[in-house]
């Protein structure tokens, strides 16, 4: 009779070794997948105006086979545009024709898990910082989430490639990895013009390079110092001339200019304006751009890069609500970095990450694909939800009625008008770039009433006018005791002929 070999029970640090294994994965799982899930059950991404002027000239790109020169879909056509995110469009367009509307949310998932990975591995994910990492993730995303459009989730995906290649290569001394930044601001270059920041940070690098050689290794302890300062500088330079190989060449400088420092923009613009620190998201980006720094100071290593790269970043994010997006990008790469050098172990995930890290992501595309799946596909469905912000009922009165062209619309709405109501020129829309300092003041004035209509030729030569409820066109004259003749003094033929609670239809009878 023979005997049967006990069983050998598995040892406990194999058995939490699989526990934490499953753990990790599910933790990425949720950490990726998080915002998509999100955009998928709000579509949040049907509510935001400046998608539908990109799929609107995505699809005029695709048609023409070129690029728009003038201010197609304006009133204002023989005004010079340059569209400076015009590849994005095309990507947006060529999905469009794929999956109907469905393409807005279902490029907004992937933009969102983009970014959750990039900060998690901008972090440190893969360095031996896993749960610090995620929980830096998960800021990030609370953060950017909350108000970015498509194009910025883009950029900030592009400003966490550089960064970690300025990081890496400065902690390694792997001057290779620099090779790829003329690359990453050719494809920057034409998507959006935010790729100027990166361009800045790049002389900002080049800068650190020259300062620590010039002091010597005695000051600036880091390894960054073995990067040859010519090799640096021919990089830089080849990045500057990979940013003027797009359609527009140095026009997009202008179009950037224009969307930082306009005076008009800086002064009426709220998405310009300074944080007011009343909403959650405003401490926790506080938060993370103090922590940044505190870790910064208590290095005993100086960093000249490192210290103004931060610094620029909380200037432009503080300072201007649009661009609080690289404060977190900065601030989550600095804490990944100080905390989990890629200098310090070798820039691989260990034998048992590695597996977590892509079964994390393979399980976060099927969530992805699942989730795009389920998003209605019938165009009146998801209509419905842009109908919670945007005028679509306002727009197909217009439409149902035949209301005489030309149209003066409210701004925040512009874009959406120009997909919504393709035969109905716009007045005004976001484009600050084409439209100039002179045009978009005069909007202002009028909307707040400040200047008589018959001032503003947009308006004053308009048949059709759309506009808020609340826009002081109409909230003006209602303050006064006789609003009806105040109404018809500032606006003489037009009369009401729809109004909804969220838009306004004037008509001039004729």
């Amino acid at each position: 009779m023979t005997t049967m070999p006990a069983t050998t029970p598995m040892p406990r640090r194999v058995r939490n070794l699989r526990f934490l294994t499953v753990l990790q994965i599910a933790a990425l799982v949720v950490l990726f997948s998080a915002g998509a899930l999100q955009e998928a059950r709000h579509l949040q991404s049907l509510t935001d105006p400046s998608v539908w002027l990109q799929l609107r000239t995505g699809n005029w790109i695709l048609d023409h086979h070129s690029v728009p020169r003038s201010g197609l879909f304006s009133r204002f056509d023989a005004l010079r545009w340059t569209d400076s995110n015009w590849g994005s469009q095309v990507i947006l367009a060529a999905l469009y024709r794929t999956m109907g509307l469905r393409a807005l949310p279902a490029m907004q998932m992937a933009f969102r898990i983009l970014v959750a990975i990039a900060t998690f591995l901008l972090a440190g994910g893969r360095r031996g910082g896993f749960w610090l990492a995620a929980v830096l993730s998960i800021c990030a995303q609370t953060v950017i989430f909350h108000s970015l459009t498509q194009s910025l989730l883009f950029s900030a995906v592009l400003f966490s490639m550089e960064l970690w290649l300025l990081f890496t290569s400065r902690a390694t001394g792997r001057q290779g990895l620099l090779s790829w930044m003329p690359l990453l601001v050719l494809v920057w270059a034409n998507m959006d013009w935010h790729f100027v920041f990166g361009l800045l940070v790049l002389l900002l690098f080049l800068c650190a390079v020259a300062v620590e050689q010039a002091l010597g290794n005695k000051m600036y302890a880091h390894a960054g110092a073995r990067l040859a300062l010519g090799r640096v500088a021919m990089i830089a330079v080849a990045s500057c001339i990979a940013s003027l190989l797009s359609p527009y060449s140095y026009h997009s400088y202008s179009v950037a200019w224009q969307n930082c420092f306009g005076t008009t923009v800086l002064a009426l613009t709220p998405e310009m304006k300074a944080m007011n620190f009343r909403a959650p998201e405003h401490y926790l980006l506080m938060l993370l751009a103090m922590f940044a720094f505190l870790a910064l100071g208590r290095q005993h290593a100086k960093d000249p890069f490192k210290v103004m790269l931060l610094a620029v970043s909380a200037s432009a994010g503080f300072s201007f609500q649009r661009e609080a997006w690289m404060i977190v990008v900065a601030s989550v790469a600095i804490l990944g970095d100080v905390f989990f050098p890629a200098g310090g172990r070798p820039d691989e995930p260990s034998h048992t990450l590695k597996p977590v890290f892509w079964a994390a992501a393979a399980i976060a595309l099927i969530v992805l694909v699942a989730a795009a799946s389920h998003v209605p596909s019938r165009t009146e469905t998801l209509l419905e939800v842009t109908a919670q912000k945007l005028p679509v009922r306002a727009c197909d009165f217009i439409r149902q009625n035949h209301l005489p062209a030309p149209i003066y619309n409210e701004l925040s709405w512009g874009d959406f008008l120009i997909w919504y109501l393709p035969n109905y020129p716009v007045s005004m829309d976001d484009r600050y770039e084409l439209y100039g300092e002179e045009n978009v003041k005069l909007y202002y004035h009028a909307s707040a009433g400040s200047r008589l209509p018959s001032q503003y030729p947009a308006l004053a030569s308009a048949n059709t006018i759309l506009i808020s409820a609340d826009n002081g066109l109409v909230r003006v004259p209602q303050m006064f005791p006789n609003a009806e003749e105040v109404f018809h003094t500032a606006l003489p033929g037009f009369q009401q002929v729809y109004r909804d609670d969220l838009a306004v239809v004037l008509s001039k009878q004729r």
